[in-house]
């Protein structure tokens, strides 16, 4: 008769921790928790890149290591501007070299091909 009062109880505890299990949420990716400054560096202002403006497209430097959603939100965020198309890539860098030795070899760049709406800009106060 103990043996079975024992089982009810470990029953009892099995069930509080699974109803515990369903009560935590679990954190959605891309909330609220991240900030623009975090993932953008700056635009990337050239001759090049000012081309692309023609096409409604703009450059951007990145940090870390974000993805092509967390991106999309940050810039639609901080220029209030329809993202349409999000392309990340990395700039390999050039390795500097001195008499044949190698001095520097800087780190790869990450940037981001951002394409706008129709009738959308962002003004970088280059013009």
């Amino acid at each position: 008769m103990a043996a079975l009062f024992k089982q009810a109880k470990k029953e009892t505890k099995k069930k509080s921790s699974v109803e515990e299990a369903k009560s935590v949420q679990p954190k959605t990716s891309g909330g609220d928790d991240y900030f623009s400054w975090q993932i953008l560096s700056h635009p990337k202002l050239s001759e090049k890149v000012s081309l692309l403006e023609a096409q409604n497209k703009y450059v951007f430097l990145l940090r870390g290591r974000p993805n092509k959603i967390s991106v999309k939100r940050a810039i639609e965020k901080t220029y209030n501007v329809k993202v349409t198309k999000v392309n990340i890539l990395k700039e390999q860098p050039k390795v500097k070299k001195y008499r044949g030795q190698i001095v520097k070899i800087p780190r790869p760049v990450k940037k981001v091909i951002v394409t706008l709406a129709a009738g959308q800009k962002i003004n970088l106060g280059a013009k």
